[in-house]
C-alpha cells in the first residue's frame, strides 16, 4: 500500500551546469542556466549531490536520506520554512520542480540548531534576490514521452522587484520493465501531469529589506506498478493528487551592531490517494504555520551572538484515521568566536511540545584554518518526535512511541589550491529509539521501537579540479562515500554487524565537463551504488548498479539548446524492490 511506504520509509547565468561547491560540511548547488531546469529536484540531487534519493519510480515518491539515516530524519526548508509533512515526516522531492529553486544548501551535520527532525541532515531551498529584468522560456521532451514547459519573467513595478515563474508538465513515463528471468513486460503508462506558479515580490532599496513568496502547484500522478504487478491484465493504477500552497514572508534590517530578521510562513497541503483495486480512498489535509525571530549581536570583530525564537504549528487530518495538531516552541542561542586562525561555533536549543519537552540540544564546531588546509571537529545532539502516521495509522500506528534522539561527531579536513579542492570527512552517528515499521503476524506493518541503537559511521572523500587551457575549461568532481549502518545494543567495532536494509555501504559519483568558448558544454557523469539488502540477515538483496549519463549543450545569442542521454549503458536497476527504473532515455531541451 503506497501510503504505508510513505510512512516508513541564485540563479547565475554564467554557470553551465549544476555546480557543487564543497564548503566543509555544507555543499551548495546552484541552478545555472545550462542546467536542465526541467528536472525534478529529486533527479537533480540524485546525480549532483552525496545523498540517497529513495525513489519508488519515475516522478513518484522520492524522499531523501543522509548517511544511513531514515528519510523521516531529514529536515527540508524553503525560505526558512519547514516543508516536511506532519503526516509522515518526509518531503517528497519529486514534488519540487528545480525550476522553482535557485540554490540548495546540503548540510550533512546533524544539529539541534537546525530544528527537530534534522537528525541525519537538512536541505535548505533558497531563491535568489538578485534582480535583472528578463524573460526566459524552457521546454523539453524526452523518449519516455515526458514534456515540460516553463516561463521565468522578472520585472519591476515602481520600486518593487517582481518575479513570476510558471511550469506545466505532462509525463507518460513510458518504458519497459525487465524481470529477473529476463522476460520483458510493457509498462502501462504511469501518467503524471501538473502545473505550478511561484510569485515573488521584494525590495532592493531602503533600510528595511522585505520579501514575499507565494508558491502554488497541483500534480496528479498514477502510481506505477511493481514488476510483479505489471504482467497482470485489467489492473487500474492507483492515483495520487497533491495540491500545495506555500507562503513565505521575511523582513530584516541591519543596525550598527545588530541584525534583526523576522520570518513567517504558511503551508497548506492536500493529498488524495485512491486505489480502486483495494477500495482505498484516503484524503489528507495539513495546515502548517511557522514564525521565526532572529537577533544577531556583534560584540566585536571576533565575537557575535544570535538569539533565535521559532514556533511551528501543524494540524493534520486524515479522512479515516485521525485529526490532530501539534505545536513546537524552540528558543535557541548561537555563539561565534574567531581568533586568528581559530573559529568556534556553538549553540544550544530546547523544544517545547504540547505533551513533552526535549532535552537541551547542544552543538559545537571547532575550526582551524591554515594557508590552504582547514581542519574541524564537531559534535551535536538532536531530537525528533513521531509523525502523525507513526502515532495514529490504522492499522499499525503506536501512540506510545518515544521521540528519537541522536548524537553525532564529525571530523573534516579540507585542502584548497588554485585548481584543486580535496576534502575528507569522518562521521560517527548514534540514534536512540529509532522508529521502525516491522511486519506482524497479523499481516500488516506496525510502528515499533526496541532497545537496539542505530550506529552509523563512515567516511566521505571528495575531489574537484578546474583549469582553463586557452578557450577550453575542464572541470572534474568526484566523491566516494562509505557507510556502515548497524543495529545493536552495545557499541560495535568499525566493521562489525549486518548492514541495515536499504542502505548501500558505498556510493561513488564522478562528473567531468568540457566547456569550449563559453558556448559549448559537454558533461559526462557516472555513479556506482553498492548492494542494498532487503532482509536483516542479508539473505535477499538488490544488486549493485552503475549509471552513465552524457549532457551536451550549446548557447547561441539568446538561445540555448541541449541533448541529455541518461543511463547510456541501458542498465536494469532498482533502488527499492520490484520498482524498476528506466533504461536508456534521451531528452532534448531548448531555452530562450
Amino acid at each position: 500500500m503506497h501510503a504505508i511506504v510513505v510512512a516508513q520509509v541564485d540563479s547565475t547565468e554564467e554557470l553551465r551546469t549544476i555546480v557543487v561547491e564543497e564548503n566543509r560540511i555544507v555543499q551548495t548547488i546552484e541552478n545555472g542556466e545550462f542546467n536542465n531546469r526541467s528536472k525534478l529536484l529529486s533527479e537533480s540531487l540524485q546525480t549532483g549531490a552525496n545523498v540517497d534519493i529513495r525513489t519508488t519510480g519515475v516522478g513518484v515518491l522520492a524522499p531523501v536520506s543522509f548517511r544511513g539515516g531514515n528519510t523521516t530524519q531529514t529536515s527540508v526548508k524553503w525560505e526558512g520554512m519547514s516543508l516536511e509533512s506532519p503526516t509522515n515526516a518526509v518531503m517528497d522531492l519529486s514534488l519540487i520542480p528545480s525550476y522553482f529553486i535557485d540554490r540548495v544548501e546540503i548540510n550533512s551535520f546533524s544539529s539541534g540548531a537546525l530544528g527537530s527532525g534534522a537528525i541525519s541532515g537538512s536541505l535548505s531551498l533558497q531563491n535568489s534576490s538578485k534582480f535583472k529584468e528578463s524573460t526566459s522560456i524552457d521546454a523539453s521532451l524526452n523518449s519516455l514521452y515526458n514534456s515540460f514547459f516553463g516561463v521565468d519573467h522578472r520585472y519591476r513595478i515602481r520600486k518593487v522587484n517582481v518575479r513570476t515563474r510558471l511550469i506545466a508538465e505532462y509525463a507518460n513515463n513510458r518504458f519497459k520493465y525487465v524481470k529477473r528471468d529476463e522476460k520483458v513486460f510493457p509498462d502501462p503508462s504511469a501518467l503524471r501531469q501538473g502545473a505550478g506558479i511561484m510569485q515573488e515580490f521584494w525590495n532592493s532599496e531602503g533600510e528595511w529589506k522585505w520579501k514575499n513568496s507565494i508558491w502554488f502547484q497541483r500534480f496528479s500522478r498514477d502510481i506505477p506498478p511493481t514488476v510483479l504487478q505489471v504482467s497482470r491484465t485489467g489492473r487500474v493504477l492507483p492515483n495520487q493528487i497533491d495540491e500545495n500552497l506555500r507562503i513565505a514572508n521575511s523582513v530584516k534590517r541591519s543596525f550598527k551592531r545588530t541584525d534583526l530578521s523576522l520570518r513567517t510562513g504558511y503551508a497548506w497541503e492536500k493529498l488524495r490517494y485512491k486505489d480502486p483495486n483495494s477500495n482505498l480512498d484516503n484524503l489528507y489535509r495539513n495546515h502548517m504555520l511557522n514564525a521565526l525571530a532572529k537577533i544577531n549581536f556583534r560584540a566585536s570583530k571576533s565575537m557575535s551572538a544570535t538569539i533565535l525564537i521559532e514556533d511551528k504549528y501543524a494540524h493534520s487530518k486524515a479522512s479515516v484515521y485521525y485529526s490532530d495538531f501539534r505545536n513546537e516552541f524552540s528558543p535557541s542561542m548561537h555563539l561565534k568566536f574567531v581568533q586568528n586562525k581559530f573559529k568556534l561555533n556553538g549553540s544550544i536549543r530546547q523544544s517545547y511540545f504540547l505533551k513533552n519537552t526535549s532535552p537541551f540540544l547542544p552543538a559545537m564546531q571547532l575550526l582551524w584554518k591554515g594557508r590552504q588546509s582547514t581542519y574541524s571537529i564537531s559534535a551535536s545532539r538532536n531530537y525528533r518526535i513521531p509523525s502523525m502516521n507513526d502515532l495514529f495509522w490504522n492499522p499499525g500506528g503506536n501512540k506510545y512511541l518515544n521521540p528519537e534522539e541522536s548524537f553525532r561527531n564529525e571530523m573534516v579536513w579540507n585542502y584548497k589550491s588554485q585548481n584543486f579542492n580535496v576534502s575528507t570527512e569522518l562521521f560517527y552517528h548514534i540514534i536512540v529509539n529509532q522508529i521502525r515499521w516491522l511486519p506482524t503476524v497479523k499481516g500488516y506493518f506496525e510502528a515499533t521501537q526496541t532497545s537496539e541503537k542505530v550506529w552509523n559511521r563512515g567516511m566521505e572523500f571528495r575531489l574537484s579540479y578546474r583549469d582553463t587551457f586557452g578557450r577550453l575549461t575542464i572541470q572534474y568532481k568526484g566523491s566516494t562515500q562509505f557507510i556502515k549502518s548497524t543495529l545493536s545494543e552495545s557499541q560495535p567495532s568499525l566493521l562489525d554487524g549486518y548492514q541495515q536494509i536499504y542502505i548501500p555501504s558505498i556510493f561513488v559519483k564522478n562528473s567531468i565537463s568540457f566547456q569550449l568558448i563559453k558556448s559549448i558544454n559537454l558533461e559526462m557523469r557516472s555513479s556506482w551504488t553498492s548492494t542494498r539488502y532487503l532482509l536483516s540477515d542479508h539473505s535477499e538483496s538488490l544488486p549493485s548498479f552503475a549509471l552513465f549519463d552524457i549532457h551536451v549543450s550549446h548557447k547561441w545569442k539568446h538561445w540555448s539548446h541541449g541533448i541529455e542521454i541518461n543511463n547510456v549503458l541501458n542498465q536494469n536497476y532498482y533502488i527499492l524492490p520490484y520498482r524498476a527504473l528506466p533504461g536508456l532515455s534521451v531528452k532534448a531541451r531548448v531555452g530562450y
